[in-house]
């Protein structure tokens, strides 16, 4: 009888480790990807607003132009918040985990 619970609390023990680690793993991308779209989105804006605001563009966009360009200022900070926040939780992971999956199933494959 003793044997048995402690091999049953021993493999919940196991259970319960494995996934304490995933959650960890997974807390730590989602923060890592976070801190990746604030990195992102500064450097982008500060470009942005550096060719926004040189060579008289803003002023030629806003009061000048006649081509149907409402709201620039808007459509830009709209369009880096979508391309950082895509950057940073989908592509970006993707890409840093993709060589360890294709080196792991490569070792698997050649095992066989």
């Amino acid at each position: 009888m003793l044997g048995g619970s402690f091999t049953h609390h021993s493999s919940i023990f196991g259970l319960l480790s494995v996934i304490r680690v995933e959650i960890q793993i997974l807390g730590s991308i989602a923060f890592f990807s976070w801190c990746l779209y604030l990195c992102f989105r500064d450097n982008f804006v500060k470009s942005l607003h550096r060719l926004y605001f040189s060579h008289n563009v803003y002023y030629t966009l806003n009061a000048i132009d006649d081509k149907g360009i409402d709201n620039p200022d808007q459509r830009i900070t709209q369009d880096v918040e979508k391309l950082c926040r895509l950057l940073a939780t989908k592509i970006t992971p993707s890409l840093l985990v993709a060589p360890f999956v294709i080196a792991y199933y490569t070792y698997k494959t050649w095992q066989t």
